[in-house]
């Protein structure tokens, strides 16, 4: 709600959005449009801080769950990392295909899952190196770990055509097919 800025006949649909969890001022958003936008005043004002040649947006994105510098992102097969806020970026392409969510472990924060469309796929030191989880190779839509037990990670994943809840008790090691809890 900015008096300055002029209202616009058109719109942009957000592919990704998140908020820093220890700076609630800080956000990040992928458009359809392409590149990866960040605010530091709860989204008054926008500035573009990662821009590749490609109009595939940013379809996820995470920030470290204590410092909001550390973000990571992904778009089009390739998750990028910063550890500056934004200002520089270094990517890794682990043949993941499109990148739909990527989770921080709260507890462990090297950890990291990113569910794609070739599996789900994890990195245990910061997202320098990735592999693909045991029994996990096929389409994945979401990874989320639990609120109050880490230990505690939930993803979607598709199965002889039919998107299935798996969850793991040993924090990402492995996953079963889960119909309750």
């Amino acid at each position: 709600d900015n008096s300055a800025q002029p209202q616009c006949p058109w719109q942009v649909n957000i592919y990704s959005c998140t908020m820093a969890p220890s700076n609630h001022n800080v956000l990040y958003a992928g458009p359809e449009t392409g590149g990866l936008f960040k605010t530091t005043d709860k989204g008054l004002n926008w500035a573009l801080v990662l821009d590749i040649p490609s109009t595939v947006p940013f379809t996820a994105v995470a920030v470290h769950p204590t410092d909001p510098n550390i973000v990571y992102a992904g778009n089009n097969g390739i998750i990028y990392m910063s550890t500056n806020g934004g200002t520089s970026w270094t990517s890794q392409s682990p043949a993941c295909g499109e990148v739909h969510a990527i989770s921080i472990r709260p507890g462990t924060p090297t950890t990291i899952f990113a569910a794609c469309q070739n599996g789900l796929f994890t990195s245990t030191n910061s997202g320098a190196s990735w592999s693909v989880v045991s029994g996990m190779t096929t389409a994945c839509y979401d990874v989320l770990f639990k609120t109050d037990n880490d230990n505690i990670v939930f993803a979607f994943i598709v199965v002889s055509g039919f998107t299935q809840f798996w969850r793991s008790t040993d924090a990402g090691v492995t996953f079963a097919a889960s119909i309750t809890g």
